[in-house]
């Protein structure tokens, strides 16, 4: 992302696939780092907060869906706000060496 003020910001998120504890109980990972070229005397502890409340918004929907998240292309509908989130599932399937009829 590209700011008016001439900050720029990259972002990465993982998440893993939801795996079975020892107790039963199905979990999974999320992590995401951030990168700006803010000022380095300011902590960046309101960029980070927000992003967290992101994330966790994103978490609560997607445990909210009964199951695993697809990565086929005919198990989504991608906006153009998402368009991080798509490539990187691009890239998932080449590496993975993932087909489905509609790659």
């Amino acid at each position: 992302m590209h700011y008016e003020n001439g900050i720029k910001q990259t972002l990465f998120q993982t998440a893993s696939p939801s795996i079975s504890t020892p107790e039963g109980t199905e979990q999974s990972y999320f992590t995401f780092v951030l990168w700006r070229n803010d000022d380095i005397s300011e902590t960046g502890t309101d960029i980070v907060d927000f992003e967290l409340q992101v994330a966790l918004e994103d978490q609560a929907m997607l445990e909210a869906i009964p199951g695993e998240l697809t990565i086929g292309r005919n198990g989504l509908v991608d906006v153009q706000s998402d368009k991080a989130s798509a490539r990187w599932r691009h890239h998932l399937r080449e590496l993975t060496g993932y087909t489905d009829a509609a790659s």
